[in-house]
């Protein structure tokens, strides 16, 4: 499992830094999954290796605009799908996932207060009121 940086608004622009713990060689290159697919996106995507001259150290920008399959209510993966550290494949590696307007309902919640929820594998919709567990 993967580091989770947040919830991004529908097109926004995405930028995250990860390490490998060796060279990251043989043409490099990152996908995004979304939710249980196997399908991946790969639009959109620009990694830099070996970000400003610092060895091991990656930088990923990711355009939500880019592509329809980036969309709200969603969660994503970015997984290394090209690629090997000192030597050994990479493929495969989660490097980390976010999510676009999936939790933004749920944020900065208070004792008392009531909220909309839809869940979005079924889109069936509850009223829900914030209470205290005894």
């Amino acid at each position: 499992m993967s580091e989770y940086i947040g919830d991004y608004a529908e097109d926004a622009i995405v930028f995250f830094k990860f390490n490998t713990s060796g060279t990251f060689a043989g043409s490099p290159a990152l996908s995004v999954y979304k939710d249980n697919s196997t399908t991946e996106i790969t639009t959109g995507i620009t990694l830099t290796v070996d970000f400003d001259g610092r060895d091991n150290l990656h930088h990923c920008t990711i355009d939500l605009s880019s592509d329809a399959a980036y969309s709200p209510g969603s969660h994503y993966e970015v997984v290394v799908t090209n690629g090997t550290v000192g030597g050994e494949s990479a493929d495969g590696q989660c490097v980390r996932s976010f999510s676009i307007e999936n939790l933004s309902n749920q944020k900065n919640l208070r004792l008392g207060q009531s909220y909309r929820h839809t869940n979005n594998a079924t889109t069936d919709t509850v009223d829900v009121t914030i209470t205290e567990t005894p």
